[in-house]
């Protein structure tokens, strides 16, 4: 715990690491790989092992929940104003527990070993975690959509607007043999392409003889490999530091189409990038704890989307969402908050015009529970995930955020 000016122990830890880096481990969920083990587990104040963090210190006697979250975006902005307003601490104090708020890109690692009781990972990471290491979790709230999908060189004469529609430019290219810049057949997309690429009758898989040129690519070359027609096509985004470089002001990218827009069809439901989750057994015994902490997100997220234009303005809004530019940060937040692009930057932005990737409700609806459910099963159909895995993870729907 921290000590204020006056000696007094805090109730609030902030542990930040810079916002500049990739991303939350775009295209696998949260960046966990599964190694992680999970010796490092602390003892409760009743020597108890509680397979997380949770301390009870003995002056106060009050619970103490350690929170990691993802260091850019909108959890950065949150961070920010949980510290400057004590809103966080707040809804913690009033449910009588103490907290940690960790900003670091290895909150998956350090959920996995035990370090941390939170994770800004959503339910297809709680089962990658589960195969690897046995843990159960409790995924209790979404955040962000998963936004990442399909772009091309903006010269392409497959674009959508060109063939029709996404289905119609992936099946061009196949036919082309185009070239395809992905992250690798591990990573936590590759499912959903699968399921969606099958769909549309082209062959997708490590096993299959698939039509395209398949090319392991960092995450972060993607954008500039598409801008200069290195290749083809390439799963990335805007909220990929570095992309927005290619789209303002010339357009050197055009989208295709984002999980989210294509899991809303497969699904009835977008599926999320990021949200909530936390072990089985620190939830059930702490749930007022996860409540206040779920309270105050939501809170804090409407308070996001209604002063989105006041947050442009922060002095530090480029290094917290990652873009160099005022311009940048300000496309990057209206694209995320699925303002009229058109409108603000012009005609040509309207193939970015999207849904909310940023949500305002972080509750658990029975759609969204149902869409996961889905896609985690046809995943493992596939066998990236276990088919047992509902005896590890769950999906629980807090009513106090309804």
């Amino acid at each position: 715990m921290s000590t204020d000016t006056d000696g007094q122990s805090s109730r609030r830890v902030f542990l930040k690491s810079s916002a500049v880096g990739l991303g939350v481990g775009l295209a696998g969920c949260s960046g966990q790989d599964g190694e992680a083990d999970d010796t490092d587990q602390s003892t409760d104040s009743n020597g108890q092992s509680s397979g997380g963090t949770t301390t009870t210190t003995s002056q106060t006697e009050r619970p103490t929940l350690t929170l990691s979250y993802a260091p850019t975006g909108i959890y950065a902005i949150v961070a920010q104003h949980f510290e400057e307003t004590g809103l966080l601490e707040q809804h913690m104090d009033e449910a009588g527990y103490d907290y940690e708020l960790q900003g670091t890109w290895d909150g998956p690692t350090l959920y996995a070993s035990g370090d941390v009781d939170m994770m800004t990972g959503n339910a297809m990471e709680a089962v990658r975690i589960a195969d690897a290491q046995g843990i159960k979790s409790t995924t209790f709230g979404a955040s962000i959509k998963y936004v990442i999908g399909i772009h091309l060189n903006a010269d392409s004469p497959y674009t959508v607007e060109e063939t029709g529609g996404p289905q119609e430019t992936m099946q061009a290219l196949a036919e082309e043999n185009a070239s395809f810049a992905f992250l690798g057949w591990g990573q936590g997309d590759v499912p959903f392409y699968i399921r969606l690429f099958n769909e549309w009758g082209i062959p997708f898989g490590p096993d299959e003889e698939v039509p395209y040129q398949m090319q392991n690519t960092e995450i972060a070359a993607i954008p500039q490999l598409l801008a200069r027609g290195d290749v083809d096509l390439g799963s990335t985004g805007p909220h990929i530091p570095g992309y927005i470089d290619h789209i303002m002001p010339e357009i050197n990218l055009r989208p295709v189409f984002t999980l989210a827009e294509m899991s809303s069809e497969l699904y009835e439901a977008p599926l999320m990038l990021n949200g909530f989750t936390c072990r089985q057994e620190s939830f059930e015994e702490h749930r007022e704890g996860y409540v206040a902490i779920a309270q105050a997100y939501k809170e804090a997220f409407q308070w996001r989307r209604e002063n989105a234009e006041t947050i442009k303005e922060w002095d530090n809004i480029g290094d917290l969402i990652g873009q160099k530019t005022e311009r940048h940060a300000s496309f990057y937040l209206d694209w995320m908050d699925g303002r009229d692009l058109t409108q603000i930057y012009g005609e040509k932005y309207a193939p970015w015009e999207q849904d909310p990737g940023y949500v305002t409700e972080p509750y658990l609806t029975d759609e969204l529970i149902a869409a996961h459910e889905q896609f985690i099963d046809d995943s493992a159909e596939l066998g990236y995930m276990p088919t047992d895995w509902r005896d590890y993870v769950e999906m629980s729907q807090v009513e106090e955020i309804q």
